[in-house]
């Protein structure tokens, strides 16, 4: 979470990501905001939305966010593989529930079987 927060716009607080509108940007005086909110703030103002400083310079900045992917294709791998386990946990569950009744029957079957 703390990569993702550091890739996070400081004005509409969604992730940056390499090209485009959601590329990232700092400022001359440091905050970072995606290419399209800061140019928009720019459009209208003229100091930097988080610090107010004066100016307008900005430098994009070159991510490389394959990580960031890989660690997503990682988180969503987890939550599916956690479903499986928690359905399988379940039906172990059933099953023990099936087998305590069986006994139960096998039990009950062994004793009229002693009677007679």
């Amino acid at each position: 979470k703390i990569l993702f927060f550091l890739l996070q716009c400081g004005i509409c607080l969604t992730s940056m990501k390499g090209d485009g509108p959601q590329r990232p940007f700092v400022l001359h005086c440091g905050p970072v905001f995606c290419k399209s909110c800061i140019t928009l703030w720019f459009d209208q103002w003229c100091h930097c939305p988080a610090c107010k400083s004066p100016g307008r310079r900005t430098t994009p900045l070159y991510v490389d966010t394959s990580f960031l992917e890989a660690i997503e294709r990682m988180t969503a791998t987890i939550k599916q593989l956690m479903k499986e386990k928690e359905q399988l946990e379940i039906q172990i569950e059933e099953l023990f529930m099936q087998i305590v009744c069986l006994d139960a029957d096998k039990e009950e079957l062994e004793k009229k079987q002693m009677k007679n």
